[in-house]
């Protein structure tokens, strides 16, 4: 009588890359085209970017680049080295410094983490969600491009029952009428109609 397949796949190994083995593979060449990203060993393939997130990813740069406009870099789907099996590319990461202070290594962490979700909620909140966590970012912002409504999670903190032990310790729901601030700029709110087309 034969295994069930969750048996069966419980016996093969499992190859977790890291991220030397990830830009390896990149130089050559085997994601050419795709969009794709390392989360926790496992390479991602993520999906083709249609007009509603790119428009909202425009309008939240563009609000966000006029605030950080000195002393910070704002970062359009660019790498985060968060440890030795996870590079995700965040929609959106504010880290300080000069794009000059990043010229030798990704960034380890950022002072703010956006991504905007059409078809990814769940696993932006689930799986990038603990993950900027443990790296210590102190802001996310998740994006609900359907809904019109933004979470902010803050405060990260240890979570035994979180896949990386780390979860955000607080959230809040943002709406279109509200204004939301960055943590390092209190006095700089945002307001969230700002932030999605058609509203």
């Amino acid at each position: 009588m034969s295994k069930p397949l969750s048996h069966v796949m419980d016996e093969v190994s499992h190859h977790r890359f890291t991220s030397d083995e990830y830009y390896r593979l990149v130089a050559l060449g085997f994601f050419e085209g795709h969009r794709v990203e390392l989360i926790h060993g496992e390479i991602i393939a993520m999906p083709p970017m249609g007009s509603p997130h790119a428009t909202t990813l425009t309008l939240v740069l563009q609000c966000l680049q006029r605030i950080f406009a000195v002393g910070y870099v704002v970062r359009p789907q660019m790498p985060l080295h968060l440890q030795e099996d996870s590079e995700p590319e965040p929609d959106i990461a504010v880290v300080p410094g000069t794009p000059a202070d990043y010229a030798g290594s990704h960034p380890m962490t950022a002072i703010l983490a956006v991504e905007v979700a059409v078809t990814t909620l769940a696993y932006d909140r689930d799986v990038k969600g603990p993950l900027y966590a443990r790296a210590g970012i102190p802001d996310f912002w998740l994006l609900d491009v359907s809904q019109r409504r933004v979470t902010v999670f803050r405060h990260p903190r240890l979570d035994a029952s979180s896949v990386t032990g780390w979860i955000y310790g607080e959230s809040g729901l943002y709406l279109p009428g509200n204004r939301i601030a960055p943590l390092p700029l209190p006095d700089s709110g945002i307001a969230v109609s700002d932030l999605f087309y058609g509203t």
